[in-house]
């Protein structure tokens, strides 16, 4: 089990990535917040789970997103972890 590429906590343990965003990149769960998505996203590059990237993209009219590039960018990235210094709002409820 390895540590997840977010750096979520739970306490004073950093969580597995079977634990925290792999669910939500296999599908079997919904990000329930915006910090949430956003750390599946960050987790999702790293793993190279592009198709997640772009099932969880806002889609503006006439721009694609180029799997392939992505791919490689995400190849060619050192992930070092994702650090939030700060959230405002965000719960399960907030909208």
């Amino acid at each position: 089990m390895s540590t997840c590429p977010c750096r979520s906590m739970d306490q004073q343990n950093q969580l597995s990535y079977e634990a925290c965003c792999a669910p939500y990149i296999t599908g079997k769960k919904k990000a329930p917040t915006a910090e949430s998505l956003m750390r599946s996203r960050y987790a999702a590059y790293s793993v190279k789970a592009i198709d997640y990237i772009d099932q969880t993209q806002i889609n503006l009219p006439k721009e694609t997103f180029d799997k392939e590039e992505a791919l490689k960018w995400a190849e060619s990235s050192e992930w070092r972890g994702l650090e939030i210094k700060k959230t405002s709002k965000g719960d399960v409820n907030d909208s």
